[in-house]
């Protein structure tokens, strides 16, 4: 019994990982929510209601930095990993039999996990760099530049 494989550890993360996502984007949801209810009740009671309101504040334009740079260091910490993994896992290949099945006495390795598997970590660090341009492009924009 080996331990465990590159595909169960991503299965594993994948399990844990989507219901997270559904929990934030629920969140996310009742929040806006909340915000356009009381929006409608102070348009309802006839209190002005400031323009400020409508523009993103500092804050949230923060929120961007900090995601672009969650989203880069994991695709950087995935990317590395992956490549540990596939680097240190060698086994060896299967043996072909020649034609005089005799087998051949070079046993050659093979990878468990090919190392192009460390490719998808540039998928979060491109979310990243999306992320982190579009925070650098509305710091740009709000300051008139």
């Amino acid at each position: 019994m080996g331990g465990m494989g590159a595909v169960e550890i991503i299965m594993i993360l994948t399990i844990i990982s989507v219901p997270l996502f559904m929990v934030s984007l629920v969140i996310n949801y009742l929040r806006s929510a909340g915000r356009r209810r009381e929006r409608l009740a102070a348009i309802e009671k006839g209190v002005p209601i400031s323009p400020m309101s409508d523009a993103p504040m500092i804050s949230e334009t923060r929120t961007y930095l900090l995601r672009g740079l969650i989203w880069l260091f994991v695709g950087i910490a995935l990317t590395v990993a992956l490549l540990g993994i596939s680097l240190t896992s060698k086994q060896p290949a299967y043996q072909i039999l020649s034609a005089t099945h005799e087998p051949i006495n070079s046993v050659q390795m093979e990878y468990a996990v090919p190392p192009g598997v460390s490719f998808l970590g540039l998928i979060p660090i491109g979310v990243g760099i999306a992320y982190l341009s579009f925070h650098r492009m509305e710091t740009k924009r709000g300051k008139g530049v």
